[in-house]
């Protein structure tokens, strides 16, 4: 997958994302922060297939709810990713690392 091939990073079920907003993301592909956001978007993209197979691949310690809560924390990881959160700009961005 190319970085810029934005309708394969932007391939995406965007209703799971409570913070999503599509004029913010447009924004951060068009502009100086694009190589960082699309990074981002790969990085998440591969969490998402990578959490995916977690419960037909090899056996991840712990119980059952364990497992769970640890493909839930994945999953809260790529929607910080593809919101642009982590971005100059982002909303985490400003609040914890400006």
């Amino acid at each position: 997958m190319r970085f810029t091939d934005e309708q394969l990073l932007l391939d995406f079920d965007k209703a799971e994302l409570a913070g999503w907003d599509e004029e913010r993301s447009a924004s951060a592909l068009r502009d100086d922060r694009a190589e960082w956001y699309r990074s981002q978007l790969a990085v998440a993209k591969f969490l998402t297939g990578w959490a995916e197979r977690i419960p037909d691949g090899p056996r991840v310690p712990g119980d059952e709810p364990f497992i769970e809560g640890y493909i839930h924390g994945v999953r809260e990881v790529t929607a910080i990713l593809r919101q642009a959160d982590l971005i100059p700009g982002g909303v985490l961005y400003e609040e914890w690392l400006a």
